[in-house]
């Protein structure tokens, strides 16, 4: 029921994105193609506007955050240490 909660959720309200999404977000602001990019750990709580993720490119790791402002998002990754 919790599950099926969620997914109405993020169809309805949020928008969720999907992995292909994070790839494309990510791409850009590592400096690797969209298909080098590897998503883990997509952290979106409810009701935040905040979501953030790992990418993985080249064995470089960041960690992004996309935060949403009314009906436009800004997104930024760091590179880990």
């Amino acid at each position: 029921m919790k599950r099926l909660l969620t997914m109405l959720l993020c169809l309805g309200l949020v928008g969720c994105a999907t992995v292909p999404d994070y790839q494309r977000m990510s791409s850009g602001r590592i400096g690797c193609a969209p298909n080098d990019v590897q998503i883990t750990d997509i952290n979106h709580p409810f009701p935040s506007t905040t979501t953030t993720w790992t990418a993985d490119c080249k064995g470089e790791k960041y960690y992004c955050t996309e935060t949403q402002q009314d009906y436009s998002a800004e997104v930024s990754c760091t590179k880990g240490k």
